[in-house]
């Protein structure tokens, strides 16, 4: 029997003891003697001020031929007894609270996740789930908002790879590597879905749900002007002109928070580059200034240029713009498929979507699928339960239905997903890319994420390489010098 096991033993004897006193005292309390010892402790104990406490001594003494040693003792003995009682019922019923954070942007999915911790508490009847919503505009305010809460939260929904590891390496969470290998999840995910959630040879979270980024458009305005979806550059180059040539901005654009113009960039350099050039530039192993980062600029600019891009963008955060993809204000949007969860059916019909066109190198398909996992924090590792709930959401059936709630895909099972022609589209494209990346906003570290994504939204106004370039490898080069300061 192991030490933990003896001392909960004996805590649940001493609990029983309490229980079992408590009964008795049921009827002892009954009689006046008793009534007056348990008030005497009470204000004794609980009383602040000294001079109180010694005029309350001063009122016993006048009355301590009244009891007898041993009474006096048995009833001290009883109050404590019925204090700690009371105290491990609150640490019992405290245990069997789970506070959960759940990210969620829309009221299906709140829903969806409502209706899955109703299904867990039925099953576990001992444990009451506490639900909380994070939600925010970009990832430095819902940041804000997690700290706030951190000491209160048990299990965390959170983004996997880079902006997982940081709270990891803060020490805001636990590993879960056990529960991945009981859950035999190295056989049900592939390597690359592990290496998001691998942190300093310990797994940190259980990856539910991911979305591909893709380019949407209103499948009414493209069969009106003969527009075919396009499978390569020169096709893309036909149906940009088309757009333009009839009256509307051929692609959507926001900046506001610029998280959608960071997509845009992550796309030209994988289909310029290829992902073993991108591998190298998230992980701040290739200057800004290089050829391969120049070539990226100048091709955007040449894009910027010949005013294929939405000029407000400054007004929009890239989901915002797609009401002006239904009115025909613009003709596509680059964003992920998360968004559909926010259209209702018959929308959805209206609306398709295609992977980024190929463009210098042939047959590359790399594609950016952000996921998210469930992650246990320093707090919840101290409950018992909490890898019960995070072991709930490992299986497939119940990923299912959180998935079809937010137009996501299980990262569990790619094609076992809903009817939905566009998520398995979606989970088909995914299944198939050679490479998967999250996206720049969370493949480099936060802080040289946060300052390339305004560079990039600056570089939509001014529109030069070398201004952009430069500024981004000084910020490189500026990082890698605080590196090795600290190894030194």
């Amino acid at each position: 029997m192991t030490c933990k096991s003896k001392v909960y033993r004996g805590y649940s004897r001493f609990a029983f003891v309490c229980t079992s006193l408590r009964v008795v005292s049921s009827s002892l309390l009954a009689s006046f003697c008793c009534f007056k010892s348990l008030s005497f402790i009470y204000l004794f104990c609980f009383n602040s001020r000294s001079q109180n406490k010694s005029i309350i001594l001063a009122q016993f003494a006048k009355n301590k031929n009244s009891y007898s040693k041993k009474h006096f003792l048995f009833q001290v003995c009883l109050s404590v007894a019925l204090i700690v009682n009371v105290n491990i019922s609150k640490a019992h019923a405290e245990e069997e609270v789970i506070n959960f954070a759940m990210l969620a942007h829309s009221d299906e999915q709140e829903l969806a996740i409502r209706n899955l911790l109703n299904k867990f508490e039925a099953k576990n009847k001992q444990i009451k789930v506490r639900l909380r919503i994070l939600n925010a505009r970009n990832y430095p305010e819902l940041y804000q908002k997690f700290l706030k809460i951190a000491p209160n939260v048990d299990v965390l929904n959170w983004y996997a790879g880079k902006r997982l590891f940081m709270l990891a390496k803060e020490g805001e969470l636990s590993p879960i590597s056990t529960l991945w290998t009981t859950q035999n999840l190295d056989v049900l995910l592939p390597e690359s879905t592990k290496q998001q959630v691998l942190f300093d040879r310990e797994i940190y979270g259980l990856p539910i749900s991911l979305y591909t980024w893709k380019i949407f458009y209103k499948k009414t305005l493209f069969e009106k002007l003969d527009i075919d979806v396009p499978e390569n550059w020169q096709q893309f180059n036909l149906v940009l002109e088309t757009l333009q040539k009839n009256g509307i901005v051929p692609i959507g654009l926001g900046s506001n928070p610029p998280w959608q113009v960071a997509g845009w960039f992550d796309y030209l350099m994988l289909r310029i580059n290829g992902p073993d050039a991108y591998e190298l530039l998230v992980k701040e192993n290739l200057p800004f200034t290089s050829p391969q980062v120049k070539s990226v600029f100048e091709h955007w600019k040449n894009m910027l240029n010949k005013g294929y891009f939405y000029q407000e963008h400054a007004k929009y955060a890239g989901d915002n713009l797609m009401p002006l993809l239904y009115r025909d204000v613009i003709g596509m949007n680059l964003i992920g498929t998360i968004s559909l969860s926010d259209l209702k059916a018959f929308q959805e019909d209206k609306i398709g979507f295609f992977t980024f066109p190929e463009m210098n190198i042939t047959g590359e398909n790399s594609i950016l699928a952000p996921m998210s996992v469930l992650a246990l924090t320093k707090a919840g590792k101290q409950k018992k339960y909490c890898a019960k709930l995070i072991e709930f959401f490992a299986e497939p059936a119940h990923q299912k239905v959180l998935n079809q709630a937010m137009s996501t895909i299980s990262p569990l099972s790619y094609f076992e997903q809903t009817t939905s022609v566009h998520v398995k589209k979606s989970a088909q494209s995914l299944s198939q890319a050679t490479h998967v990346f999250q996206f720049l906003d969370r493949e480099l570290s936060y802080e040289m994420a946060e300052f390339t994504k305004a560079a990039l939204a600056r570089f939509l106004e001014h529109r030069d390489v070398d201004k952009v370039t430069k500024e981004l490898e000084l910020k490189r080069l500026e990082r890698m010098q605080g590196k090795i300061s600290k190894k030194e």
